[in-house]
C-alpha cells in the first residue's frame, strides 16, 4: 500500500546508518513547483541536488509534545504543501494506546504507543497511522507509503521536489536494542530509540 506526505507527502520508516533498513517511506504529491527546490550542487551519478524549505517546527515549544516528533514531523511536511496546522492538532487526532495493557504491548502499527506529551513513558508511532492522518487533512490520492523502497526511491521523490516524512533512530544509527514483545496482533520488534525527522535536502 503506498501512503505517504510531503510535496509528494512522503512518509517512511526506516532505520538509518550509511545505509537504510527497514525503509518505509511516504510521500505527498499534489502540485509540485520545482521552482521551490534549490539546486545545491551536483553528483556524478544524481541530475541534481536540492535543498526544499521546509518549515522549522519545534517539538518542545509549548505546548511540548517530548514524544512526538511524528507529529511534529507530519505537520512539518503539511505547512510544506500549504496545510497549515500544528503538532498538538495532530496529536489530538492521533489514535493512542497504551504501552502495556491487560498483559499485551501496544502496537506502534496500529496508533501512538504511550504518552506523546511525556508525562508518562512513550515509545511511538509507525507509518501507518501517521499516513491516514495526513490524509486527513490532504487528499489521500497524494499520500503515498513508499515504505520497504531503497535510499534511491527517496532521492527520486526528493528530486521532484518533495520532502520526505521518516522514521528514524535518536543517534541515526542502526538499533541495538531491539526488543520482540506480544501485542493484540502477534509478536512485533520494537525499539524505543525509534524518532522521526523529515528529510527536506540531499
Amino acid at each position: 500500500m503506498r501512503i505517504w506526505i510531503k510535496s509528494l507527502l512522503v512518509i517512511t520508516a526506516c532505520i538509518f546508518s550509511l545505509t537504510l533498513l527497514n525503509t518505509k517511506y511516504t510521500f505527498y504529491s499534489p502540485t509540485v513547483k520545482l521552482e521551490s527546490a534549490k539546486v545545491v550542487y551536483k553528483l556524478d551519478n544524481e541530475p541534481f541536488n536540492v535543498r526544499l524549505d521546509v518549515p522549522l517546527v519545534n517539538q518542545m515549544d509549548a505546548p511540548t509534545l517530548f514524544n512526538g516528533c511524528e507529529v511534529t514531523s507530519l505537520a512539518m511536511l503539511l505547512q510544506f504543501t500549504g496545510k497549515y496546522v500544528t503538532k498538538n492538532e495532530l496529536a489530538n487526532n492521533l489514535p493512542t494506546t497504551p504501552i502495556e495493557q491487560n498483559g499485551l504491548h501496544g502496537n506502534p502499527d496500529k496508533a501512538f504507543v504511550g504518552s506523546i506529551s511525556g508525562d508518562s513513558p512513550g515509545l511511538g508511532v509507525n507509518h501507518a497511522p501517521i499516513a491516514k492522518l495526513a490524509a486527513k487533512y490532504v487528499n489521500e490520492a497524494h499520500v503515498h507509503d513508499i515504505s520497504g523502497n531503497s535510499i534511491q526511491d527517496i532521492i527520486t521523490v526528493l528530486s521532484t521536489g518533495a520532502p520526505v516524512w521518516i522514521i528514524t533512530t535518536t543517534d541515526y544509527h542502526a538499533p541495538k536494542n531491539w526488543q520482540t514483545v506480544q501485542t493484540k496482533e502477534g509478536k512485533k520488534k520494537i525499539t524505543y530509540s525509534m524518532h522521526s525527522v523529515v528529510i527536506y535536502w540531499i
